[in-house]
C-alpha cells in the first residue's frame, strides 16, 4: 500500500504546480499558543510547561547506563565492519566525525529513540503521535555555530518539529558541550527580511545569536549525565562548544522527530530558493508499532552547520 501510494503521489506531484511557501508564518505547534491551564490537562505537565518557558526539558538519567554502553559498543563495532569509510572520518586522536542515521542500523538506537516515556512526551507537545526522522551519532563534540533547526526541518505549519539529544557518557568539561539560550524560542526573527537582504543560513544564524546576546540571555553549557535526555524546541538556539580537550570523548545521539502527518522540507525551501510539490513522498519503517522514515544506511559526515 505505501508503494501505491508514495507512486499516486509522485505522479500527482509530476501533474500539479509546485508552489513556494510562506516565510514567518504562524507556529503550528500547539504549546507555542496554549496557556497554563491547557497545559495542565497534560499526563506530562511539569515537562511540557518547563519545554514551553525554556524551550527544552531535560529528563535525567532517562535511558539506562546498560543501554547507552550497548549503543557505545554497537558503534565501535561498525567501525570495524566499515574500516575504510571509519577512517576517512578519523581525526588524529581516533574520533569520528558525526555518523548519520545509525538508528537504521542499530536496534540499540531504536530503543533509545523509542523510549517509552520520551515518545509519551513527545506525543503530547505534537499533540499527535512523533515520527523519527533521522538520528546523528556523535563520538565527540561537533564544534557547531549557534543556529536553530528550522531550516533543516522546515515542517508546514512550522514547528511540529523537535530534536532530542542523548548523553550516552558522563560529559567532560571541555570536550564541545552542548550550549543553547533558555527562552531564546521566543525571539522573533523576520526570515522574509533575511531573504529580501538576500541572506541565507549563515545570516539567519548570526542573526540569532546577535539578538540572544542583545537580550541579554545567557548562554547555558550541558554538563549531562550518562543516560540524561534533553528535547528541544524547533526555534531553540543551541551549538556546540570549542572542544579544549581533543582527547576527550563526547559521545552522544540526537535524534530528530515530526509530527505524523507534517510535511518537512529543508533549508532552500525555508528560505524560499525553491517551491515545494503538492504532496510529501517518504517510505516508511516501524519499530515496536513506532514509525520513522527509511533513510536507508548509515553514513559519516563533516561535523559543520
Amino acid at each position: 500500500m505505501q508503494i501505491l501510494a508514495n507512486f499516486i503521489k509522485s505522479i500527482l506531484n509530476f501533474l500539479l504546480p509546485k508552489t513556494y511557501l510562506p516565510v514567518d508564518s504562524k507556529s503550528g505547534l500547539w504549546i507555542d499558543w496554549a496557556d497554563d491551564t491547557e497545559i495542565q490537562k497534560r499526563r506530562n505537565r511539569e515537562s511540557i510547561k518547563t519545554f514551553k518557558d525554556k524551550g527544552y526539558v531535560i529528563l535525567s538519567k532517562l535511558i539506562p547506563n546498560q543501554l547507552c554502553d550497548e549503543l557505545n559498543q554497537k558503534f565501535s563495532k561498525y567501525v570495524e565492519s566499515n574500516h575504510e569509510e571509519a577512517r576517512s572520518a578519523e581525526d588524529s586522536f581516533g574520533f569520528h566525525s558525526r555518523l548519520c542515521n545509525f538508528h537504521m542500523f542499530s536496534s540499540k538506537a531504536k530503543e533509545i529513540a523509542f523510549h517509552k516515556t520520551l515518545v509519551s512526551i513527545l506525543d503530547e507537545i505534537f499533540s499527535s503521535e512523533a515520527v523519527l526522522c533521522s538520528s546523528l551519532y556523535f563520538e565527540k563534540g561537533s564544534e557547531q555555530r549557534i543556529h536553530r533547526d528550522g531550516p533543516f526541518f522546515y515542517t508546514v505549519p512550522k514547528n511540529l518539529f523537535v530534536g532530542v539529544w542523548v548523553a550516552l557518557e558522563d560529559i567532560q568539561e571541555g570536550t564541545g558541550e552542548l550550549v543553547y539560550f533558555p527562552k531564546g524560542h521566543l525571539i522573533p526573527i523576520s526570515v522574509e527580511k533575511i531573504i529580501q537582504e538576500g541572506g541565507g543560513w549563515s545570516e539567519y544564524s548570526k542573526a540569532i545569536e546577535s539578538k540572544c546576546r542583545q537580550l541579554g540571555l545567557g548562554l547555558e553549557k550541558n554538563l549531562a549525565k550518562k543516560g540524561d535526555v534533553l528535547i528541544w524546541h524547533a526555534e531553540l538556539p543551541h551549538g556546540g562548544s570549542k572542544i579544549d580537550n581533543s582527547k576527550q570523548s563526547r559521545k552522544s545521539i540526537v535524534f530528530h522527530y515530526k509530527a505524523k502527518l507534517a510535511p518537512i522540507h529543508g533549508e532552500d525551501v525555508f528560505f524560499s530558493k525553491a517551491p515545494v510539490p503538492k504532496f510529501s513522498v517518504f517510505s516508511y519503517k516501524s519499530y515496536n508499532k513506532r514509525k520513522y522514515i527509511d533513510q536507508g544506511i548509515p553514513f559519516f559526515a563533516k561535523n559543520e552547520y
